[in-house]
């Protein structure tokens, strides 16, 4: 397996945005300070969002162009867009040292219309900065900085792609953490309302909106399932034998039947229910 080459990458960037707040109160009102530090900051960034964009591209398409080089937005982030909906994913700022209060600048979308040129403001201010600073370094503000980075760190949660593993779907939902090695940022897990045989989940209707998902591991889930097929088969040959050569049989006889036939067949799951285990995992439209 190849090193990854761009989180400690981000996490730097992340720890020189953390200095920041300790030296400016960020708050609704100092989203628009700016400086060379702040631009610096989000130039930095954005080179990275390039950088990882078509690297993902890379890893799911496996072609480059032979005659130019890849645009980083309307080809490499368009791919996520179309295979993923990663512009719909959501990037929370809990961070404890800032004191944001605007949920639009709270509960961000920081890929939406990234691959649209022209479109996203952080986008616009990184074009804009590196090619007219002086112009321009009004852009380089804290806010665009924010946005920025909160798509940087999606674009970094998607190359990981890290599992995580928990004994029950219950574990999964109250101890995932959201910050997923962030000090900044959080995400939205798509919770598993009720454990569902073979693997899958009842999408909710936040799905999009979730960077991670919950599932029961299939490996995990085999010998249950195996078992449940058993204990089915064990029970439909107590319930004919039970039934006998009789034609027709009474509903409320039938029901009873087949409940005994369930409670003599229980043994055959033994605690192999207990055995399975659930991943959260990263939302890439999996059925």
């Amino acid at each position: 397996m190849k090193p990854n080459l761009y989180w400690n990458i981000y996490k730097n960037l992340e720890e020189e945005l953390l200095d920041l707040s300790k030296m400016i109160h960020i708050d609704d009102m100092q989203l628009a300070v700016y400086s060379i530090k702040i631009a610096d900051l989000l130039l930095r960034t954005c080179s990275e969002i390039e950088s990882i964009s078509k690297e993902l591209y890379y890893e799911n398409v496996g072609e480059t162009p032979e005659d130019r080089n890849l645009y980083f937005d309307t080809e490499c982030i368009k791919l996520l867009v179309d295979e993923w909906s990663i512009d719909k994913k959501i990037v929370y700022v809990s961070c404890p040292n800032m004191f944001l209060t605007d949920s639009a600048e709270i509960n961000l979308f920081p890929l939406q219309k990234a691959s649209i040129r022209g479109k996203q403001d952080w986008k616009k201010a990184y074009q804009a900065i590196k090619h007219n600073r002086h112009q321009n370094l009004h852009q380089g503000n804290i806010r665009n900085l924010i946005h920025a980075m909160a798509a940087l760190f999606l674009l970094n949660l998607y190359y990981r792609n890290d599992v995580y593993e928990f004994n029950t779907y219950l574990a999964a939902n109250n101890d995932f953490d959201a910050r997923c090695g962030s000090e900044i940022f959080s995400i939205k897990l798509h919770k598993l309302s009720k454990y569902v045989i073979g693997g899958s989940f009842i999408r909710n209707s936040d799905f999009d909106e979730c960077t991670y998902l919950i599932r029961a591991n299939p490996d995990s889930e085999k010998p249950f399932l195996d078992a449940a097929k058993k204990r089915g088969e064990k029970a439909v040959e107590i319930i004919r034998k039970a039934i006998g050569d009789r034609e027709t049989i009474r509903k409320d006889e039938f029901n009873r039947i087949s409940i005994d036939a369930l409670r003599q067949t229980n043994s055959i799951l033994n605690n192999t229910f207990e055995k399975i285990r659930f991943d959260a995992f990263v939302n890439k439209n999996q059925c």
